[in-house]
């Protein structure tokens, strides 16, 4: 059974031990996206176009699994720091009835609404609406081991195991790259599903991450206790991840609303923001890899009693994760063209892309900071910064771009501008906030399930 070893290496080695597996398992859920819109790409812009819309919805998914997933690592990792894996089997438990609860109704939620998603995206092209309603149709299949998935997922984090989870996204995303083209294009006799092929891809690729992630808790001593499930549990579980949750959720409606914007400029615009963020992400998951290390070392330490020794950890996590940050932003800035390229020949797709890789690769770090701070505030069982600073600026995008891109004329560039300078602003608060130190007072090992 694993036990709290993670906190008796040094601070470095511990961050590298949690971080480096959590980049490469990032990379590698980033590649199913990119996996699909390089087949997808053959059937036009259109479709390009129709599974970048798509994705503000998607996003929306996966934030809304956080209501059990940052629940059970914050619970977890605290019961491993106090030495009692009784208690981290029995989270884990209620962790996965929350996400089967949350799976159904987001799937539910996702398939009703799919057509006024669209409409609120302010998509007017007929054939962009079509193709992206049929992705998110069969997405919505997908949701249950989706939210699965990634409760399982977090667990292994929350007990210092970073290296199951990446082995198991590779098995995934290979599977992904090898039914992708037949779903999509078909096979011999059978002429193939179309985009609603790709959305298909993903989903068996996250049923089958579940299962393998099941399998290897169970292995590593974690079975779920799901005797005496306690309603009350559940709500301590969803307390935590409620924050988070809301804060991608009201991020991700932004998005959903700063479509419209984008799609003022046509479907070129919104493929390229599509493409954008996704290479974009080569940052950002390298952040999300230091996120872990920071909630499950504050987690940890937080659960052992050592507050101190918990601030402690998120700046050398700070320190690692920016040594990092800074050359990948600068390759990004200056190789923008090239890593667009590969996806779209289309002039106006490659030169849109490129603006927003060099505008927001120039705030990277800052965004790094936004990102692991939230994980570090999570190990700590207090997400509401995450909440308070995040929305309200990235509710500010809406109408600065309209004034960016509209007012001065700037086009989807002045977009690209409102989105970096929030990022900034977001990144720099969560580390003032965190520094204050408010947290450290409040911060004792959250009663558990029991």
């Amino acid at each position: 059974m694993s036990s709290p070893s993670i906190l008796t290496v040094s601070m470095k080695k511990a961050v590298w031990t949690l971080a480096w597996p959590t980049i490469v398992l990032g990379l590698l859920r980033s590649g199913y996206f990119l996996v699909n819109a390089f087949w997808v790409a053959g059937m036009g812009r259109e479709a390009l176009a129709a599974i970048g819309g798509a994705a503000f919805a998607i996003w929306t998914v996966y934030a809304l699994t956080e209501l059990s997933a940052t629940g059970v690592y914050s619970l977890v990792a605290q019961s491993v720091g106090a030495h009692e894996p009784a208690r981290a089997r029995r989270v884990l438990g209620h962790g996965l009835v929350l996400a089967l609860l949350v799976g159904l109704a987001v799937g539910v939620l996702l398939y009703l609404s799919r057509g006024l998603y669209f409409t609120l995206l302010g998509e007017s092209n007929e054939d962009v609406r079509r193709l992206g309603m049929a992705y998110l149709g069969i997405s919505a299949f997908g949701t249950v081991p989706l939210v699965l998935f990634n409760t399982l997922t977090s667990a292994f984090r929350a007990i210092g195991d970073a290296r199951t989870p990446m082995w198991i996204f590779g098995v995934t995303l290979l599977f992904n790259v090898v039914v992708d083209p037949v779903l999509i294009y078909g096979m011999g006799e059978w002429p193939g599903m179309g985009i609603g092929g790709a959305a298909l891809a993903t989903a068996l690729a996250s049923l089958l991450g579940a299962v393998l992630s099941l399998r290897g808790l169970i292995r590593s001593g974690y079975r779920p206790s799901f005797g005496g499930i306690d309603p009350s549990r559940l709500l301590e579980i969803a307390s935590i991840g409620l924050p988070i949750a809301a804060s991608g959720t009201g991020f991700d409606l932004v998005y959903v609303f700063l479509g419209r914007e984008i799609n003022r400029f046509g479907p070129a615009a919104m493929a390229a923001v599509g493409l954008g963020h996704r290479i974009e992400s080569l940052g950002y998951l390298a952040s999300i890899g230091f996120q872990v290390a920071a909630t499950t070392l504050v987690g940890q330490w937080v659960g052992a009693g050592h507050p101190e020794r918990a601030a402690e950890a998120a700046r050398h996590v700070q320190r690692e994760m920016l040594r990092l940050l800074l050359p990948v932003s600068l390759f990004v800035i200056v190789f923008a063209p090239l890593l667009i390229r590969p996806f779209s020949g289309d002039p106006e797709v490659l030169s849109y892309g490129a603006w927003y890789l060099r505008i927001n690769g120039m705030v990277m770090c800052l965004m790094g900071l936004e990102v692991m701070y939230e994980g570090a505030f999570a190990g700590a069982g207090r997400t509401l910064p995450a909440l308070l600073i995040a929305f309200p600026l990235t509710a500010i995008r809406i109408p600065l771009s309209y004034l960016l891109a509209v007012t001065f004329g700037m086009g989807p560039v002045g977009i690209w501008c409102a989105i970096a300078l929030s990022t900034a602003i977001k990144g720099i608060l969560m580390k003032l906030w965190f520094g204050r130190g408010g947290w450290r007072r409040k911060a004792q090992p959250i009663t558990a399930t029991g």
